[in-house]
């Protein structure tokens, strides 16, 4: 199979999903969202941590 360079062209890719997450994923957050963040809160802290400045738990669009 043969690739194409463009298909891994990020320059070329990023404004593509910068628009397409604009015009079609960030107008609000809704109530998944919010419940998701409630869940990682409640969980975080049953674990006692207070000296976390990040998580990542990835966006769960791929």
């Amino acid at each position: 199979m043969v690739t194409s360079p463009l298909l891994h062209d990020t320059t070329l890719q990023r404004p593509f999903w910068n628009r397409w997450n604009a015009e079609t994923r960030e107008h609000a957050v809704d109530e998944m969202p919010a419940r998701q963040r409630r869940e990682v809160l409640e969980w975080l802290a049953t674990r006692g941590r207070r000296d976390l400045d990040i998580i990542d738990v990835g966006c769960g669009a791929g």
